[in-house]
């Protein structure tokens, strides 16, 4: 069994409908506000991993900008 079936069977049965990879990710990264680096820790998988399955779905990598906050 793969490491994305594995993944995919544990939130299926977790949730109690069918779960796809793509799913998962829009669920943890878009609806709560997860991290790659929180994803990875939670699904056992590198971050390349996650960011791969990311561009892979289509799902839009979070931009962040820096703010200086000392600056006035």
């Amino acid at each position: 069994m793969t490491n994305t079936k594995m993944i995919e069977d544990f939130y299926t049965l977790k949730y109690g409908k069918k779960m796809t990879i793509k799913k998962i990710l829009y669920q943890l990264y878009v609806k709560n506000d997860m991290s790659i680096r929180q994803i990875t820790k939670q699904l056992y998988v590198s971050q390349a991993t996650v960011s791969n399955w990311l561009k892979k779905y289509g799902i839009a990598a979070k931009r962040f900008i820096y703010v200086d906050k000392e600056q006035d």
